[in-house]
């Protein structure tokens, strides 16, 4: 029997700081950059895997109609499979619209630490809609023999159609917004998807070649010295593979061909350019079949994250994992933020009353792991070269000035007296997991704890994580099934464990040079 210790209060601190050391092959905040941070779900949120789904597959997606199957059932099927695409995209939608109250301080080598996830109740839809409704931009005109070609430049980056509305109801009164006949989609085109997709594979094969090389040329750790001189080659011809794939199957010289001429036109007319950006993001509104509120529809990158088999990092942690780390420097990450605070701990829930667990739990014989993976966020309503070009302001009417509000500093959170930032971050990326395994070594007194507690109905809760399996989604309570595989409980589902965070920069930040006059008039 192993001698006995508890569940270190500083438990939750070093097993994100090994997340993180995972995720970003070594530790070294550097690797996020100066505008980015990490922000941990210390008690993960499910997610349904067809959440994602209909990123990949769509709204309007034919139902195969079964033999025998009267006209009113295979209706009533479709209705029931278009309801949940709706009601799944307005869950993850609403999942990355958040904006969070939390911003690690900028530190003197020009990283952030990374922290714990806090919902500032601000949404990032709610901010850039009310961005484009009260600012006022440089007023030029732009000739319409110009503006005919970026439009039909922009076909080959985005292409909106006109569709029938399934849900129109010919019985009442066509309304554009309660009752369309028609509704309007925006399409990425299949060459700008190939374009995004094969960007990623690039930043990934070089993230994954420049991390090795940032860790060996660290001189601390032996193990990535040995890999960039055994692997380093064949990483390096990794990048140049990518490179040429998306160069050649991404089409990134002719999409960047159109991106950079659009791009040079509308700069000099922002009039036009806030006009379609404000197009863009009524497109994207959608109405909430639950409660009637309106979101904009925001997707998973890439939309088939969930079913790749590939890009799942394996991470394990136990006892021996906290020890080689409690001198590191994972140790020292996030010390202000909250973790391994007293409100966390060991805990197990019996016939309905919470009681401490900590006497109970050894952590010699404790064990996790997991997969995990990233995803990053496409919203193509949300249009950031407006959020970050010179050429717009707020005016001294709107109700952003009269609060003193900004959409953000670029640093942060509020400075001294300065303006409020709505909208400092948004979220970039979201760190998933999977087989999620958590317990002790089968036959301990630990382990019976455990698997009597849950037995009986209970649950025991180790620092945000449940051994008894429940976790819960903000739109709908999703309970994960468990299952016992010898000394874990397994977590089957994919579960949401954090978020990077891209800091937004100085906005809005108009150009000095544009004199009173040369500003549009507010709408």
């Amino acid at each position: 029997m192993s001698k006995f210790e508890p569940i270190p209060k500083d438990f939750t601190q070093v097993l994100f700081g090994e997340v993180f050391k995972k995720i970003t092959n070594g530790g070294d905040a550097k690797m996020l950059g100066m505008n980015d941070f990490v922000a941990w779900n210390t008690v993960p949120e499910a997610l349904d895997k067809q959440a994602f789904d209909f990123a990949a597959k769509g709204f309007f997606g034919s139902v195969k109609k079964e033999e025998n199957m009267s006209q009113e059932e295979y209706n009533n099927l479709r209705s029931s499979k278009k309801w949940s695409a709706y009601i799944y995209s307005q869950e993850f939608s609403e999942l990355v619209d958040k904006i969070p109250s939390t911003i690690p301080a900028l530190k003197p080598d020009g990283t952030r630490e990374m922290t714990i996830w806090s919902d500032s109740l601000k949404r990032v839809s709610q901010i850039y809609e009310d961005a484009l409704l009260f600012s006022v931009v440089l007023n030029t005109e732009l000739d319409p023999k110009l503006l005919k070609k970026i439009d039909t430049m922009r076909k080959k980056l985005f292409t909106i159609k006109k569709l029938a509305n399934p849900d129109f109801d010919d019985t009442s009164i066509e309304h554009p917004e309660d009752n369309p006949k028609f509704v309007f989609q925006s399409f990425i085109s299949p060459s700008y998807l190939k374009y995004l997709e094969y960007e990623i594979k690039y930043y990934a094969a070089e993230e994954e070649f420049r991390n090795l090389e940032a860790a060996a040329q660290g001189g601390n750790d032996p193990q990535a010295i040995t890999d960039l001189a055994l692997k380093g080659g064949m990483l390096k011809k990794k990048v140049v593979n990518a490179m040429k794939a998306w160069e050649t199957l991404g089409f990134k010289t002719q999409i960047e061909k159109v991106q950079n001429y659009i791009s040079q036109v509308e700069e000099g007319n922002f009039l036009t350019l806030k006009e379609r950006y404000k197009t863009e993001f009524s497109i994207a509104k959608r109405t909430s079949v639950l409660t009637s509120n309106s979101f904009n529809i925001s997707a998973p990158l890439p939309s088939n994250v969930l079913n790749n088999s590939d890009g799942w990092m394996n991470f394990e942690f136990s006892k021996s994992h906290y020890d080689s780390s409690y001198s590191s420097k994972s140790k020292n990450w996030g010390a202000s933020a909250g973790f391994g605070g007293s409100s966390w701990g060991a805990s197990a829930h019996i016939k309905g009353e919470k009681v401490d667990a900590s006497s109970k739990l050894n952590f010699n014989d404790f064990n996790m792991s997991f997969k995990i993976s990233k995803c990053s966020i496409n919203r193509g309503w949300l249009g950031m070269p407006f959020v970050e070009s010179r050429y717009w302001k707020f005016p001294k009417t709107s109700p952003q000035v009269i609060n003193n509000s900004v959409i953000s500093n670029g640093i942060g959170g509020k400075q001294g007296n300065g303006p409020e930032p709505l909208m400092p971050a948004v979220i970039s990326e979201m760190y998933i997991i999977k087989d999620l395994k958590i317990g002790f070594n089968e036959g301990s007194d630990s382990f019976n704890y455990v698997k009597n507690t849950i037995g009986g109905g209970g649950s025991v809760n180790i620092f945000g994580f449940n051994a008894g399996g429940h976790y819960s989604q903000s739109a709908t309570d999703v309970t994960s099934t468990t299952e016992r595989t010898g000394q874990n409980q397994t977590a089957k589902g994919y579960l949401l464990l954090g978020y990077k965070c891209h800091i937004v920069p100085l906005s809005p930040n108009p150009s000095p040079n544009i004199k009173d006059s040369e500003w549009t008039i507010p709408d």
